[in-house]
């Protein structure tokens, strides 16, 4: 598990445990998303009049959701472990499962505020 520091914009520091998703992770990822729509196509083949919409529908949808799935996991960095409190309202920001950018920003879901941060790391080239 890798360590990355993030500099907020009011100058706060968080150091937060990171998970690299590699393309092996992410084939995985898609595979059971593909496979749980799947099998949700199955369960609609005994309802009567469902299934003419449902089964066609889940076939073709499969292989796209799987896609996607790995696309959007493939080479992304998500935060495993962290949390940030809020300098306006005070209350804690879990940041667990966002995904890391060389900058980017958190919102307070109390007050709404935007919080930036820049990554501090060379963990981007």
């Amino acid at each position: 598990m890798t360590r990355l520091s993030l500099v907020f914009d009011n100058n706060s520091v968080v150091d937060v445990s990171i998970r690299n998703w590699t393309k092996k992770n992410a084939v995985a990822k898609g595979m059971k998303a593909s496979a749980i729509v799947l099998g949700a196509t199955l369960l609609t083949i005994p309802i009567p009049l469902v299934h003419f919409i449902s089964v066609p529908f889940g076939v073709l949808v499969t292989p796209l959701v799987g896609y996607l799935v790995f696309s959007l996991h493939n080479g992304s960095i998500d935060v495993t472990e962290g949390d940030f409190s809020c300098p306006h309202c005070g209350v804690g920001i879990d940041l667990k499962g966002k995904a890391i950018k060389p900058a980017g920003h958190v919102i307070c879901g109390s007050c709404q505020h935007q919080h930036f941060y820049k990554v501090n790391d060379t963990l981007y080239p």
